[in-house]
């Protein structure tokens, strides 16, 4: 069941995925196992009903019959291999998902993404946790964009300090989508966002942003680094709420150079799992954590002036 991926992601047609689940749930999760074992022209797989059973997680006889019936709506046909090792072609892909591999194989020692997915039996949730990766775009948006999905914090300005403000940040209970955008379905779009939250398929990363125009800051959650910074402002929250009974409602305190009036902190959504060789993720990568180191030496000083002042 090797592949040659191309950096570690494969190509998945999604005008073949829809068709393939408007057949039933088994043939489009079958399609995009199968997809996911093409080589570099994303068209020619040997993976087949081993391969379907192994990472979705449906019995063999059940992934047979989604090839099968693949094969009678021609979204594959055969074209090659014994009768053990049959190889097939896929539609060549039009509107092109670039999905990791890791969606479909998981990562070590995890139920893979595919089979979890499976597991909630809904053909719309199914589209969605695919469709989505053509939504995302971190470089621009840090996760998914901004227009189809987020939640924004309320915001508070609390008192000048420093050189900077500092503005406390809430988490409201709710979040936003815009339903029938893209792939978020028209009816009922958190019956099918919701369980891939809480899966872990798509996680919620809090940014600090210069406004609702503007370009996102920094994470402070996500990943080691974010994490840190997360933490340095945790404790700096703290301090506030300590010295100045300020704030005590706020889940953020966050000094802020006096120049960034419109600042704002929303949370994005972001699909947890992600191709690590590609151009895009590794730009992405790079400034994001150019960001977050330049932040956390401020945060650090801001902390260390906070608490000689609160000593």
């Amino acid at each position: 069941m090797d592949a040659l991926h191309h950096e570690g992601c494969f190509v998945l047609c999604e005008q073949a995925l829809d068709k393939a689940l408007n057949v039933s749930l088994n043939t489009g999760i079958a399609y995009a196992v199968m997809a996911a074992g093409t080589g570099r022209n994303h068209v020619t797989t040997a993976w087949s009903a081993e391969a379907v059973a192994k990472y979705s997680g449906m019995n063999w006889r059940r992934a047979k019959e989604a090839i099968e019936k693949l094969r009678s709506v021609r979204l594959i046909t055969r074209v090659e291999g014994s009768r053990a090792r049959p190889r097939y072609r896929l539609r060549k892909p039009r509107k092109q998902l670039w999905i990791p591999t890791t969606f479909i194989v998981g990562a070590r020692g995890e139920t893979p993404p595919i089979a979890r997915v499976r597991q909630m039996q809904d053909t719309k949730t199914a589209f969605l946790a695919l469709a989505l990766y053509g939504e995302q775009n971190l470089i621009e948006h840090g996760g998914i964009s901004r227009n189809l999905i987020w939640r924004e914090y309320e915001r508070d300005h609390l008192m000048s300090w420093a050189e900077c403000e500092l503005y406390g940040f809430t988490c409201p209970d709710g979040m936003t989508c815009m339903p029938g955008r893209g792939p978020i379905p028209s009816e009922d779009p958190w019956d099918h966002l919701r369980p891939l939250i809480d899966v872990g398929i798509i996680e919620l990363v809090p940014y600090l942003s210069e406004g609702d125009e503007g370009e996102l800051i920094h994470a402070l959650a996500g990943d080691a680094i974010a994490a840190e910074v997360g933490s340095e402002l945790a404790g700096f929250t703290e301090e506030v709420q300590t010295r100045y009974a300020r704030g005590d409602d706020c889940d953020w305190i966050i000094p802020v150079r006096r120049h960034m009036a419109s600042v704002t902190m929303i949370d994005v959504a972001r699909m947890r799992y992600r191709p690590p060789k590609t151009r895009m993720t590794r730009i992405w990568r790079s400034n994001h954590v150019a960001q977050l180191e330049s932040y956390l030496k401020f945060y650090e000083a801001k902390n260390a002036a906070m608490t000689g002042v609160a000593a």
